[in-house]
């Protein structure tokens, strides 16, 4: 059976290292959606966030300091897209360390949001920040 998301074009900014990280976010969706369809979410939800915290709290860190040492003009604006994604993953982190399940399905909606919006308009207007200031030499 197919991926629920197929990492490709529509995804990459052009820069490896914001790049990698994505489509490990893809991976770990795509395992988590395999799970879920042979009857395992619940089971390796906890897992699946485990994994996806420690991915997105060292890619931000990488991301955030990009955009400073770019002097990216809406460093504000990212980051609090950022911290909002922090703050979800931490919540459902919580749940799950109080003993409640936290649904496959719930995470699996996030990502996907997470990946059509962010990745797509955010981190690809970075992205294009970046090349700009690069290509200037600066």
């Amino acid at each position: 059976m197919a991926a629920l998301v197929t990492w490709g074009e529509e995804l990459k900014t052009g820069w490896t290292f914001l790049d990698d990280d994505h489509h490990r976010f893809v991976e770990l969706l795509n395992d988590l959606h395999r799970a879920s369809r042979d009857g395992g979410g619940s089971e390796a939800a906890p897992a699946v966030l485990a994994d996806l915290i420690a991915l997105m709290t060292a890619h931000f860190d990488k991301e955030e300091t990009a955009m400073r040492q770019s002097r990216y003009r809406l460093l504000s604006d990212h980051r609090m897209q950022h911290d909002l994604m922090r703050a979800k993953m931490d919540e459902l982190a919580l749940c799950i360390a109080a003993g409640s399940v936290v649904t496959a399905g719930a995470l699996i909606d996030f990502m996907l949001d997470w990946l059509s919006q962010h990745i797509r308009r955010h981190d690809r207007d970075l992205a294009r920040h970046i090349a700009k200031r690069v290509s200037v030499g600066r």
